[in-house]
């Protein structure tokens, strides 16, 4: 079996979240994962444990206890330098790797294949020095608007949504459209004033407040899933 690059003594100062998955994923890029240059000092498997070890730390410091954005990470970790054929800057090997790395899940069915894993290889080598604004613009032209002097990129705006899960918090604004528009639905059905439908939003929603999820409060108001007809309607 191959050596370790990062000590031992250095993981177990590592919480759990961290400790394990490391301990298991470079387990198996050892074991399992080939690599073009499997004898380079700088970009083979000593390079790709150094990088799990960070794609971990850095998983559990943004997003605590998400298991799927630890595999994310962990994946493209271990397989974004596998197909390189240089010790240089290579351009290209990322997209490589992600070729590579689908081909591998393939034939491998214990590594369930993730695209975002695969996306993060394949850009990984493209824009390495380059200003953030200029990336962004190069990647996102066909969607923008030709202003005649562009704005800084959205990356530097909207920074905060890869913070503390709060990526996920922008799509519950959404969802609150949503069961707020069906439980109007409600009220249009039964009328405005009807007092059992008051009755029943008092009890099922205010009442509870934050007791149990509001999923499951929607559900008891409307007595279904709620669903994004009524929102859609609006528009």
């Amino acid at each position: 079996m191959k050596s370790r690059v990062v000590p031992q003594k250095l993981v177990r100062q590592f919480s759990p979240a961290v400790r394990e998955p490391f301990r298991r994923w470079a387990e198996y890029m050892y074991e399992h994962v080939p690599f073009n240059m499997p004898n380079s000092h700088f970009h083979a498997y000593a390079h790709c444990e150094r990088v799990l070890l960070y794609a971990l730390l850095l998983a559990d410091k943004i997003q605590p206890g998400d298991e799927e954005a630890q595999k994310i990470l962990a994946h493209a970790a271990i397989f974004h330098d596998t197909r390189r054929i240089d010790e240089n800057r290579d351009t290209g090997h990322g997209a490589r790797a992600a070729e590579f790395y689908e081909t591998f899940c393939r034939e491998h069915p214990e590594l369930p294949y993730r695209p975002e894993s695969a996306c993060i290889m394949h850009w990984h080598d493209r824009y390495k020095g380059r200003p953030i604004d200029e990336v962004a613009n190069e990647i996102l032209a066909p969607w923008l608007f030709p202003y005649t002097e562009q704005p800084p990129t959205e990356l530097r705006t909207l920074t905060y949504t890869m913070a503390e899960g709060y990526a996920a918090c922008l799509y519950t604004y959404k969802w609150c459209e949503v069961m707020a528009a069906d439980a109007m639905s409600r009220f249009r059905k039964e009328g405005i004033f009807n007092p059992a439908t008051g009755a029943d939003y008092r009890r099922c929603i205010l009442e509870r407040g934050s007791s149990i999820p509001a999923m499951q409060q929607i559900r008891d108001f409307l007595g279904r899933d709620p669903q994004p007809d009524a929102l859609l309607n609006q528009y």
